[in-house]
This record gives structure tokens, sequence and C-alpha cells, in this order.
């Protein structure tokens, strides 16, 4: 928003962000190393995946800078660069997976993983410092204290709701791993769920190009935001539901990779249909953005997280990783629920009024409004 029209500013921001970052990193790799050890035994029970979860702490630490990167770049619309360093890692990483994997084991891909994820960080930092230098953007540690309310109003709630998010993930899968049978179970899930990403790759990719270019369209162009909001919805919600599809079509053979056992399993329409219910939550997500109604999205990811654990721990006993991923998807459809109310409040579908221009005069409009 803000790299063009006030350089000094996001160089400031830039700077905060950075070092929160660092900060977050830091503690966080350090809570996994301390306390991978006794969590990964009452989990997983004492073995190799000790030594492997103490070691995923360079991952961790590495992974959350290069997200700081990777949104710097997309705010700098450096899509050429972000494009470079994902293909170098796409080459890199099975290489080093196959070279560790096949020599050390599980303690060796955990090490693939990290060298991979050292391997980005170095490539987007030299990425980044070249594209802030073409900005004539200078990254300042000084005055950062003048934004903190960029800290208050979008870095912690955003860090809130990936802490909660996280957490709900954490406790609906422990429930199903400790539920009987729960290790096989969760393999079906793990299995089902790594197809259903393909469903999510594509939509990602146009939101991180949509986000940057929705925060630098000027506050007067309400009525381009509001068709360009709309269109990117269907458009996302309906490559989904084709990708889907074709997933499900395909089911049998690319289940099967992982194992014949895989091939008829169950909970794979039901993951899908998941996700296409998460790229559309994704996409009306873009209206609490604009509204920079980040706190909003506390109480929405909340509501998944109720949503996620409710059914996890009502159904993980008796429906073992098919409970996991209905509890997606009932979350995911909770979360449409919000997302949409939200939409249709601060942008209204075109030909349409908003809730605010609705009201009688002498209220705030739709672009003076805030949440």
């Amino acid at each position: 928003e803000m790299c063009d029209t006030d350089p000094a500013r996001a160089g400031r921001i830039a700077g905060l962000i950075s070092l929160v970052t660092l900060i977050t990193a830091t503690t966080l790799a350090g809570a996994l190393l301390a306390l991978g050890l006794p969590w990964s035994a009452s989990l997983f029970g004492r073995g190799e995946v000790q030594s492997a979860l103490s070691l995923s702490a360079i991952y961790v630490f590495f992974t959350t800078i290069s997200v700081f990167q990777m949104g710097a770049l997309l705010g700098l619309q450096a899509y050429r660069a972000l494009a470079v360093a994902a293909f170098s890692q796409t080459l890199v990483a099975p290489v080093l997976m196959y070279a560790l994997a096949s020599s050390f084991g599980l303690r060796g891909a955990v090490a693939a993983l990290d060298a991979a994820a050292v391997w980005l960080w170095v490539i987007q930092f030299a990425a980044l410092r070249s594209a802030l230098r073409n900005r004539r953007i200078a990254v300042s540690y000084s005055g950062l204290w003048e934004e903190r309310r960029i800290f208050s109003r979008f870095a912690l709630p955003a860090a809130c709701s990936g802490i909660i998010g996280n957490l709900a993930i954490s406790a609906s899968t422990w429930m199903v791993v400790r539920s009987a049978g729960g290790r096989a179970q969760y393999a079906q899930f793990a299995a089902a769920n790594s197809l259903r990403v393909l469903i999510l790759f594509v939509p990602t990719v146009v939101n991180r190009v949509v986000v940057p270019l929705f925060a630098a369209t000027p506050e007067r162009s309400s009525g381009e935001f509001r068709q360009s909001f709309w269109s990117n919805v269907q458009l996302n919600a309906g490559f989904a539901f084709l990708a889907a599809g074709v997933l499900i079509f395909l089911r049998g053979p690319l289940l099967g990779l992982f194992g014949k056992h895989y091939a008829s399993s169950p909970l794979f329409p039901v993951l899908c249909a998941a996700a296409v219910l998460e790229v559309t939550a994704a996409a009306l997500f873009q209206a609490l953005l604009r509204q920079g109604a980040i706190w909003t999205q506390v109480g929405v990811i909340t509501l998944w997280s109720v949503a996620l654990v409710a059914i996890a721990a009502l159904l993980a006993d008796r429906w073992g990783g098919a409970a996991l991923a209905l509890a997606y998807c009932v979350s995911w459809a909770t979360s449409i629920a919000a997302y949409a109310w939200f939409a249709l409040r601060y942008v209204p579908r075109p030909g349409g009024a908003s809730q605010d221009t609705q009201r009688a005069t002498g209220t705030r409009s739709l672009e003076d409004g805030r949440c």
C-alpha cells in the first residue's frame, strides 16, 4: 500500500515486522528444541521421532523468517523473484531429500527439510534486498514506536489467528492419534491430505497476487474493487470445484501410490470438499483484509477452531481419520458463513448496496467505515 506513496514509512514497517518475526522465530524454534523430546514421547512414544522433531527446530526458524520475506516480496510485487526462489527450491529439495533420507532415514529426511528451508531463505534474502533497492526503500529500525498501530492492529491479531488455528489443528490431530488404531487412521488422513493440497495450489497463487493489488487500489475505487473481489471469489471457488472433481475421479490410482490399502480411502472426497470450502473462505477473507479488520479475523478463526476441535472430540474415537476430515469440512463451512456475512456487509455485490449505505443519512459510508 505504501511502497510507492511513502517509502520511508514502508521501510519502518518492514523493520518492525522483520524484528518481530526474528523474535517469534527464535522463540518458537527454542520452544520446539526444548519441548520436542517430551512432547513427541507422549504422542508417538520414544524413538527416532523424538530427535527428528527437535532437529526440525531449524526448519521452524528459517521457514518463519522466509514467510516474512515472501510477504515483503509480495507487497513489492516482485513476482518473478518469488517464482525463481520457489523453482530453485523445487530443484534442490528433492535432491537433498533423496540423498539424506536414503542414507539416514527419518532424521535425514528432516535434515533435508532443514537444508531446503535454509536454501529458500538465502535466495529470498538476496531477492528482497534487490527489490527494496529497486523501490528505493531502506529498512529502518529507528522510529518503530511510530508504527505501533501496525503491530497492534495487524501483526498481533494476525499472529493470534495463526497460533489459535495451529493449536486447534494440533489438538484435533492428537485426538485422532490417541484413539484406537489412531496412527493407522492418521496415516490414511495424511495420505489423502497430501493430495488435497493440489486443490489449493492455484487459488493460493492467485490470492498471493490479488492481495497486493487490492491493497494498492485507492479507497475511492470501491466499485472497481467490488467487481474484482466477487470475480476473484467466483474464479477461485470454480477452479477448486473443478480440481476436486478431477482428483476424486482419479483417487484410486493417485492414492494407490501410497499403498494398496490407501486407494479406497473414504476420507478423500470429504477432504476435497473441505478444500473447496477453504479456497472459497480464503477468497472471502479479502473483504476483512481490505477493511483492516484483522481482529475480526481472530474471531472467525476462533469459531473455526472450536468447530474443528468439537467435531474431532465427539467422533475421533469412533471414526478416526474420517472424523478429522469431517471436522475440517464443518469448520470451513462455518467460516464461510461468517466471511460471507462480513463480505456482503463491507463489499456488496455489484448492483447492490452495503449495509452501511442503506442506513439513514449521517452514518459513515462503507469507504469511511472501519471494523
